[in-house]
């Protein structure tokens, strides 16, 4: 290869890692923020190295690369390159990473979207589906509805857009995602009931009624939300009206499940369970405390289920309790019940 041209990924095979990949391509155009997003995406997953590993080497990965691009330019080996042993296999420059965790899953997830503008990996969604399937409607049921029908759903909040009415207030329109489709909402401002309304034929006070200013923290957070409604039907398009849902309320989902759950059961497999684990579960569920009682199920292999209720140890099940006892035993074991 002529001096000062840099390799490509033909020339040496697949990339085996963030620090082969910037040994070998064009660092004048590939730069740190290209490959934090190329991380963020999981491009590099094929390694086993944790994301947040592999983000917190792109400076090392740089220097190495620019280092050795240099020397071969001029025509020298490098120093570094000579005197290491010659490595095979996905995990080529696994030793040369910062030492660290995993993102906990609900970071993750938010990153890969943020990098590419959906999810690959997962959904948020996905560690509430017992309470999504028990609590509200698919988005994809919307259209079916009635106008005026009350409808609950649950999913994940995109692409805002906020008006300033003619009062001053703010209302906006925001989209609602689920796993299985999405439906437009309208937030209109709160209402302070001051104004009188006719009921049955009479002047009544009116009620008042939380609005768009009332759930702005939660909509433009990236949190998963429940939602209720009423179904209206936009008539833009006059032979397809499409359903919207005019919002009367909007809660974190994770509050809901809070509110709602009667135990924590955590399911594992006789093969995950080891004394040192059962010690550090213990630990983890009392830096989590709340009102929900917790219940272990060991689980035998073709025999039978073995639950060990808890009457004394109550929890908050919170997202970063759920991560920590699946960082624990490395898979999902609990569930809200």
């Amino acid at each position: 290869m002529p001096p000062g041209r840099t390799p490509s990924a033909g020339s040496g095979g697949p990339f085996k890692g963030l620090f082969d990949f910037c040994r070998r391509v064009d660092l004048k155009r590939v730069n740190r923020k290209v490959l934090e997003c190329l991380i963020k995406a999981g491009a590099f997953d094929l390694t086993g190295v944790p994301r947040k590993r592999m983000f917190d080497s792109v400076d090392r990965a740089l220097e190495r690369g620019q280092a050795e691009q240099r020397d071969r330019a001029v025509g020298q080996a490098s120093l570094f390159g000579a005197l290491s042993p010659a490595k095979a296999g996905p995990s080529l420059d696994a030793e040369d990473y910062l030492k660290g965790d995993e993102w906990p899953e609900k970071e993750r997830l938010r990153l890969e979207k943020e990098s590419i503008g959906f999810y690959i990996t997962g959904h948020p969604l996905e560690q509430y589906a017992r309470e999504v399937e028990r609590y509200a409607r698919p988005c994809s049921r919307v259209q079916g509805m009635r106008k005026d029908e009350k409808v609950t759903l649950a999913g994940i909040l995109v692409g805002l857009r906020e008006k300033t009415t003619q009062s001053g207030k703010k209302m906006a329109w925001v989209t609602l995602e689920d796993l299985t489709g999405s439906v437009d909402l309208v937030l209109f401002p709160p209402k302070d009931g001051s104004k009188p309304v006719m009921v049955d034929g009479k002047w009544q006070k009116g009620q008042p009624r939380p609005g768009y200013q009332d759930w702005e923290p939660l909509v433009k957070g990236d949190e998963p939300v429940m939602v209720k409604g009423a179904v209206q039907f936009n008539s833009r398009d006059e032979e397809n009206p499409k359903a919207e849902v005019i919002v009367e309320s909007i809660e974190s989902l994770a509050a809901v499940r809070a509110q709602r759950a009667k135990r924590l059961e955590i399911r594992l497999p006789i093969a995950l369970v080891t004394e040192e684990k059962l010690v550090e579960l213990r630990k983890i569920c009392h830096a989590h405390p709340g009102s929900v009682g917790l219940a272990l199920q060991l689980l035998l292999p073709q025999l039978s289920e073995v639950t060990v209720a808890s009457t004394a140890l109550k929890v908050s099940p919170d997202d970063e309790l759920f991560g920590e006892i699946e960082k624990l035993f490395g898979e999902k074991v609990a569930e809200i019940a």
